[in-house]
């Protein structure tokens, strides 16, 4: 197994010269005999490891597990970090499954201790077993090509590197191993209780695969690396796709351009929207097929205002343009206001979190340069100017309808959700609405050729300064 472990190690460029390694270590087969494989290997790579247990209290006896594994990294000489956390209290309290709640206290204490002990790494005792379980697992929920890559065999996270040098060792292997080094270790009853689906896996499904091939651990192994490879060019692509879609950015949202995403192939379609997914909320957890799904039917059918609800509280919503991601509750009814527009300096009205910059240009520019920029005669303008929010009963002449429209009914055939309604704002003078900011300018104001000033108006979401 040693052998094995060598060459995982090498294949995946797991270890540097003089890395300082923390090894999770629960008492069990595998991170007992991680725990030895390293501490056997360290020489070759001028290992530093210490030791790191997390009691979480999810059954009795629990306790007697840390004081195991803190006397065997006594034994080795390894200094060892256990801490104690009520996991079933704070599963409870977040609304959590068990094995969701575990893997969150479980990765946020590795990650502080390995900061506490100044760790570049964190091994991890995930075997080839554990491995071809999850794929089975992601392929029953219903998972795509991400979540059927497998668990990969290095991982970072900031500056930290998280490894598995057990990745392609067996659990026949490990336990041979454990028995020729005569190993101690703790056994976990509840790996043996088929009430939890991972081991319904483990003692029912792979036994009744192996009838079929014998090898099926090995076999499903190199499907998932041909997975994993393709699962990684496919993101690297997306990443490209992704910054060419990308409109605007910032901790709140994420406006992508709508074409650019209809346009592409389907599956690239999927793997943009999971990278806006990510990069908003920081990770993929909870994000499943069909939610990418909801969002690509919707995309499909391209109608402005259509909203899909994600977990953690992430909205995607449709524009005309636009596809949003973003954090921002559906707003309610908003406190009416009207602010006066100054042509000189920049008019930051910071109560509806938008500047307004007015720039007067000599001769006629009718092509705006995005949605957020109007263009009009400044002729047509009867001072003052202001920014006001939308009432009942407000009319205007949309560019190019030539009659007037109740700005209501505008609305409704523009596809605006009612909770998207009071965030829009309107730019008017003393005869009426100019710009319906980000969607309409009025047709009274339209610059033509015989303009001979045109008024520049931007609006730029304080948000993004």
């Amino acid at each position: 197994m040693i052998e094995k472990v060598r060459k995982t190690i090498q294949k995946h460029n797991m270890l540097q010269l003089g890395d300082r390694v923390l090894v999770a270590v629960s008492g069990g087969v595998d991170s007992i005999a991680l725990l030895r494989a390293l501490h056997e290997l360290r020489g070759e790579w001028q290992l530093e490891l210490a030791v790191a247990h997390l009691d979480h209290r999810m059954r009795p006896g629990s306790e007697h597990d840390a004081r195991f594994v803190a006397d065997y990294a006594a034994s080795l000489k390894l200094p060892c970090v256990c801490e104690t956390i009520d996991v079933p209290k704070y599963i409870q309290s977040e609304k959590l499954s068990p094995e969701e709640g575990a893997r969150r206290v479980r990765y946020a204490f590795l990650m502080r201790t390995a900061r506490r002990l100044h760790a570049n790494v964190i091994a991890l005792g995930h075997n080839l077993d554990d491995q071809v379980e999850t794929f089975f697992l992601h392929l029953l929920r219903g998972a795509g090509l991400a979540g059927l890559s497998g668990i990969p065999p290095v991982r970072y996270e900031g500056d930290v590197r998280y490894i598995r040098p057990l990745i392609d060792c067996s659990r026949e292997e490990i336990l041979a191993y454990a028995h020729a080094k005569r190993l101690e270790y703790r056994d976990d009853p509840t790996n043996q209780e088929v009430k939890f689906l991972r081991n319904r896996v483990r003692w029912e499904l792979l036994p009744l695969l192996r009838k079929y091939n014998p090898n099926v651990l090995e076999t499903v192994a190199r499907a998932e690396e041909t997975l994993r490879k393709a699962n990684q060019y496919l993101q690297r692509v997306a990443e490209k796709e992704f910054q060419q879609a990308l409109v605007r950015e910032n901790s709140e949202e994420i406006a992508l351009n709508r074409h650019r995403v209809s346009a592409l192939e389907e599956l690239m379609q999927e793997y943009v929207l999971r990278e806006a997914i990510r990069r908003i909320q920081g990770n993929l957890q909870g994000i499943e097929a069909v939610h990418v799904e909801h969002m690509r039917t919707e995309l499909a059918r391209g109608h402005g205002g259509a909203q899909v609800t994600l977990p953690g509280g992430i909205r995607f919503v449709m524009q005309s343009d636009h596809v949003l991601l973003t954090r921002r509750p559906s707003p309610g009814p908003s406190t009416p206001y009207c602010f006066q527009l100054h042509r000189d300096g920049k008019n930051s009205l910071e109560p509806i979190g938008w500047r307004f910059e007015l720039t007067l240009l000599e001769g006629s520019h009718p092509d705006p340069a995005d949605h957020l920029e109007a263009r009009i005669d400044s002729a047509t303008i009867v001072e003052p100017l202001y920014a006001r929010s939308w009432r009942r009963g407000d009319r205007f002449r949309p560019l190019g309808l030539g009659g007037t429209k109740k700005l209501q009914d505008y609305f409704v055939d523009a596809k605006i959700p009612r909770d998207e309604r009071d965030r829009i704002s309107l730019v008017c003078d003393q005869e009426g609405i100019l710009w319906v900011v980000g969607w309409c300018v009025s047709e009274r104001c339209r610059v033509t050729p015989q303009t001979l000033q045109t008024l520049c108006i931007r609006a730029i979401p304080l948000k993004e300064e």
